[in-house]
This record gives structure tokens, sequence and C-alpha cells, in this order.
């Protein structure tokens, strides 16, 4: 930050301080908080604009592999197939991304697809196995060691945990004996 900003940050700041320091807040107070707040933010979001770092080669092609990543259909490529199409070599993207990312090419394919095969199996009633062929896996229990390696669990005790309990429709009500019992009585 400039010195400007930086003066205009500090007396953003103070004024914070001494509105979160009150003994008793009431509503005015509340309201000065959440504007000193957004304030702080629209100031930090401007500064950080002004000092983007510039866009190289490295970046531009760590967009576009990211994009690449993002329109994966089918299943998965490999990253020699990625690469052909950003038009380098496997060894160029795979440097690139450790330099930059601090990961491998193969490793960011790898959380791209765990991620699809997250939100296949909580968004959809496929089996596991179909989600494992979808995403380019010859064997379902491919499927289940990569998902293991890479979330920490099964793909099935995934599912379980991430999906939200049934809603009851009414074949459920109307099977329920009680719910029978209490429509003959009334």
């Amino acid at each position: 930050m400039e010195a400007e900003e930086l003066a205009s940050w500090n007396l953003l700041t103070s004024l914070l301080r001494r509105e979160l320091n009150q003994p008793e807040p009431d509503a005015l107070s509340v309201a000065m908080v959440r504007e000193l707040l957004l304030c702080l933010i629209l100031q930090t979001s401007r500064a950080a604009a002004r000092h983007k770092p510039p866009v190289t080669v490295k970046t531009q092609l760590l967009r576009r592999f990211h994009h690449e990543l993002d329109c994966l259909a089918g299943p998965r490529p490999s990253i020699a197939l990625l690469s052909r199409r950003l038009r380098v070599t496997p060894s160029t993207l795979t440097q690139t991304c450790q330099e930059v990312l601090r990961y491998s090419a193969k490793e960011l394919l790898d959380r791209r697809v765990a991620l699809e095969a997250q939100r296949l199996l909580v968004h959809s009633i496929a089996t596991s196995t179909a989600i494992g062929e979808q995403l380019g896996f010859t064997e379902p229990t491919n499927l289940v060691k990569f998902f293991r390696r890479m979330v920490g669990t099964t793909p099935e005790s995934f599912r379980q945990a991430r999906r939200s309990p049934r809603t009851p429709n009414c074949a459920d009500v109307l099977s329920d004996s009680t719910v029978i019992e209490k429509l003959r009585s009334a």
C-alpha cells in the first residue's frame, strides 16, 4: 500500500477498533462496524487490483490448462493429450504446474477427476461402477482405489455421508402402519 492508502487504512482500523470496544453496542454501532468493514474490504480490493502480478507465459498456460480441466467431459484424458491440446510438451506443462502451483499436472488432473466423482456421487443416482466408467476407469476397483487415495474414503461411504436424508413420499407415509391405523380410526 502507498502512504495515502496506509493512512486511510489506519484511520479506518482505529475507528473500527473504537466501535468494537464500545461497552454496550447499539444498533448504530453495529451499522458503523458493518460499514467500516465494507470500506476496508473495498480498499483492500482496490489495492490488490492495482498490484496484480504481470501475466506471464506460464500463467497463461495454467489458465488454459485449468480451462481444459473445467471442460472435461467423459473419460479422463492423459497429460499427453491435454498438453497436445495446449500445444506444449507434457514436460513443459508438468514443469510449469510444479513451479507455479507446487503440484504436478497429473496431480491437478487427479484432483479434478476426484472432484467430478464426488459431484456425481452426491448429485446422481448412478452406481459407482457407472461413474467409474464415465470417468474412464476400466475396472470398478480402479475407481475405488483412486477415490480412496484422493478423498480418503470409498465412493459409497462418501455418498452416504454427503447425501441428505430422503424426504418421505406418499407411498412411504401410507406404508407406515401407525398412520394407517390413525386414518382408520378417524
